[in-house]
């Protein structure tokens, strides 16, 4: 805490007002919180570009393009069913 004073008076001020439940990562839960759905994001994404990984660079980025493109399009023909 003493580092923050010493850059900021004002910051170490604003933080004593406050309960440390509320900004010290010492009483953070660690549960499940956003990562978990960040994380079935990008397994979902690895997973469709698996295949794609093994090549070049450019064959990778036209796999995900091509990819990025239908999904779109699928999007589009189920929101106007």
């Amino acid at each position: 805490m003493e580092r923050i004073r010493a850059i900021s008076s004002a910051a170490y001020d604003h933080l004593m007002a406050r309960e440390p439940t509320s900004w010290c990562m010492a009483y953070f839960s660690t549960g499940l919180a956003c990562e978990a759905v960040e994380n079935g994001i990008v397994e979902c994404f690895n997973a469709i570009i698996v295949d794609a990984r093994k090549k070049p660079l450019l064959a990778v980025l036209e796999k995900i393009g091509l990819y990025m493109m239908e999904r779109a399009f699928n999007l589009k023909q189920e929101a106007e069913n």
